[in-house]
């Protein structure tokens, strides 16, 4: 169960937070790391196949000119029908490394930056 925390502290209110010895600073960190993670494994999946049939356009053999010139729609359309939805998620598993880190990172490090920003009210002087 303890394991489980983080994942459950995203919904928990203010006052039940005590409860579960939860800290400040580590609720909004892990609140942050855990949105980045979804936001970059949403990322990953929805855009993976239209990668997958730009990457396909751009690489696609000059003898068969059978997609030239029709554009992202029509590679998806026809790998589908060629080799069934599944194609469309080829390489989804790295992307999914990548994406879901990297946002984690960048929406922690933002949210924390922010703060910073905030505290020393940078953001907020005129000079």
């Amino acid at each position: 169960m303890r394991h489980l925390l983080p994942l459950v502290a995203v919904t928990v209110p203010e006052e039940k937070r005590k409860v579960l010895n939860m800290k400040g600073d580590v609720f909004v960190l892990m609140n942050h790391l855990v949105s980045g993670s979804i936001a970059g494994a949403v990322s990953a999946v929805v855009m993976n196949p239209m990668d997958v049939a730009r990457t396909r356009i751009q690489t696609y053999d000059t003898a068969d000119q059978l997609m030239k010139g029709r554009g992202v729609m029509s590679m998806v359309a026809k790998t589908v029908e060629r080799e069934g939805v599944a194609a469309l998620f080829k390489g989804l598993l790295p992307r999914l490394w990548f994406g879901v880190i990297g946002s984690a990172i960048t929406f922690a490090g933002y949210e924390w930056a922010k703060e910073r920003a905030k505290a020393s009210k940078c953001l907020y002087e005129r000079r």
